[in-house]
């Protein structure tokens, strides 16, 4: 029998591919801010999917933290807070692509799925609590900030400024129950895209408003603004808003899954890929082809083009759509009213009505980004129904010993409409053992995925979420303190240290799942010396993202700590 060849730089003998051929080298860090290339050509659905990817992307990403930029700017100085934002735009950059490549290789469908694939089970159980504890935080803070910013404007329509029934806390945040819980119940993000389009000219409207007031009152300089910061303890405590500023990862791997589904219009083989893809291919269901070897390990993915188009999206969504937006609010902010500007700039006009409007708007965002920032602990939350649900219902069944990681997968797999049977490999001598052994793993997640708990059993469990967050909302009023914790803490290990690990994890990994070895070297190492270059270069990115993520969540719970005192 022909021996399979793996990836460019692979071994025949089933060795594994290097990592500079598959992974790649180009990871982006701080002097390389990511120039895209040339897109390739797109199918009408290839490319509406590309501009939602974009829009869901950013406006994960992009949220009422940017009222409080200026604030970060009067401590960083001008200059010393672009020089911040854009650091902190290149390790987001490149703890996004780690993820989204890591995904791809492992065929992971969530966060924790892929970090579960490459760490292990202590990692992705981590990742799990992080996440959970993160997004219930985050969607709590949105409901707080909602009421915040349109109870003021509610008095002073109709109470003279003063509180009334309906700018209380209890009637603003059932209001936003009751808009945001049937949007939950969406199922994949590409139903979310005209939320998210929304709340995307929303702040885009907010943004013109801020800046055309600045034009209007011609540029105005405060006296104290500086172009360096002079405090480093104030800096500091000033760092971790800007490092959550970008935070998106929780998406990022449903939206990498969805842009190459839509991508995948006709399925390619191994007779139709030309001469010059010189490997055994196979086709797997969403069109794409598989390949036995790869950075990650066995039944690994493969698409011949040199960057993958979510990576693309991330260039975009981090370098031209965030950064210029958050430097541009930012400035504007700082310079019109200098160290002490708020940190809710929109407050530094209170009781203008252009001002009142963008408050609303604000909250409107807010709004309709929650069901959005929201989508990655649905699953969480919908795995676990599945999960109690197979175990009352089915406890004498094989279903019942689902755990809560594959019931997310399976609630995934039969969400997305994906029941249908697997097709044949394709290919001579392209039916390798890793590769069924992919395909018979996603046929008996299929079939467990059928035995998901009903609709209206996930329908109460996403109801009994929110309802308890709008709960948390009303009641407790006095969270700033909280929440910071919360960000400094889940927020910045999601962020940087887990993408770190992820890619530190992936370096020493030599078993069959996964590992980076040069061609015809043994699992111990020896390394050429291009090669152990381009692993240490690895090893540094991976390194550099621990180092920062820890170091940004001291300042953060020094800054928590500072603020009780």
């Amino acid at each position: 029998e022909r021996p399979m060849d793996g990836p460019a730089g692979a071994p025949p003998d089933g060795g594994f591919a290097d990592p500079e051929t598959v992974l790649g080298t180009d990871l982006p860090d701080a002097s390389m801010p990511g120039a895209l290339p040339n897109a390739p050509n797109r199918t009408p659905r290839a490319s509406r999917a590309f501009v939602a990817a974009v829009v869901s992307l950013t406006m994960t990403a992009v949220g009422s933290v940017v009222l409080s930029l200026p604030q970060v700017f009067a401590e960083c100085g001008a200059v010393g807070g672009v020089a911040a934002l854009a650091g902190f735009a290149a390790l987001t950059d490149a703890s996004l692509v780690i993820l989204a490549r890591a995904a791809r290789s492992t065929d992971a469908r969530t966060y924790e799925q892929t970090v579960t694939n490459v760490v292990g089970k202590t990692g992705g159980k981590v990742v799990r609590v992080c996440l959970v504890v993160l997004l219930f935080g985050t969607l709590v803070s949105l409901q707080i900030i909602a009421a915040d910013l349109a109870a003021p404007v509610v008095e002073a329509a109709m109470y003279k400024s003063r509180p009334g029934f309906w700018s209380s806390r209890l009637v603003i945040n059932t209001a936003v129950f009751l808009l945001v819980y049937p949007l939950s119940l969406l199922e994949n993000l590409s139903q979310l895209a005209t939320a998210s389009s929304g709340a995307f000219f929303v702040m885009l409207g907010v943004a013109g408003v801020l800046v055309a007031r600045f034009a209007k009152a011609g540029f105005p300089v405060a006296d104290d603004v500086a172009l360096l910061g002079s405090n480093p303890r104030a800096i500091a405590l000033a760092l971790p808003v800007g490092a959550l500023a970008f935070t998106c990862h929780f998406n990022v791997v449903e939206i990498s899954r969805e842009l190459r589904k839509a991508k995948a219009e006709r399925p390619r083989t191994v007779d139709d890929a030309g001469p010059a893809n010189d490997r055994d291919l196979a086709r797997d269901e969403d069109g794409e082809t598989s390949s036995a070897f790869g950075v990650f390990g066995a039944a690994t993915r493969f698409r011949e083009t040199k960057r993958e188009d979510d990576e693309r999206v991330i260039r975009i969504v981090v370098w031209f759509a965030a950064f210029p937006f958050y430097v541009l609010f930012a400035t504007v902010g700082y310079l019109g009213f200098g160290r002490g500007v708020s940190g809710d700039v929109l407050t530094e006009w209170i009781g203008d009505g252009e001002m009142a409007a963008a408050q609303i708007a604000v909250a409107a965002v807010n709004v309709l980004k929650y069901p959005l920032m929201g989508f990655a602990l649905r699953g969480i939350v919908v795995a676990a129904a599945d999960d109690a649900y197979a175990r009352f219902f089915f406890a004498g069944r094989d279903s019942a010993e689902m755990t809560t990681g594959d019931a997310l997968g399976a609630s995934l797999l039969d969400e997305e409409g994906e029941d249908e049977e697997e097709e044949p490999l394709v290919g001579e001598g392209s039916a390798s053992a890793a590769n069924d052994a992919g395909s018979t793993a996603r046929r008996n997640s299929r079939e467990t995925g059928k035995k998901g708990a009903p609709r209206f059993v996930r329908a109460a469990a996403l109801c009994v979420l929110h309802a308890s967050i709008a709960l948390c909302a009303v009641i407790l009023r006095r969270l700033a303190l909280v929440l910071d914790l919360i960000g400094a803490t889940c927020g910045v290990t999601v962020a940087f240290i887990v993408p770190g690990w992820v890619l530190w994890s992936s370096l020493e990994k030599k078993n069959s799942r996964g590992g980076f070895f040069a061609p015809g070297t043994s699992a111990e190492g020896g390394f050429s010396g291009e090669k152990k270059s381009a692993r240490l270069r690895l090893r540094v990115l991976a390194a550099t993202l621990v180092a920062a993520g820890v170091a940004t969540s001291a300042c953060g719970v020094a800054a928590v700590v500072a603020e009780m005192v």
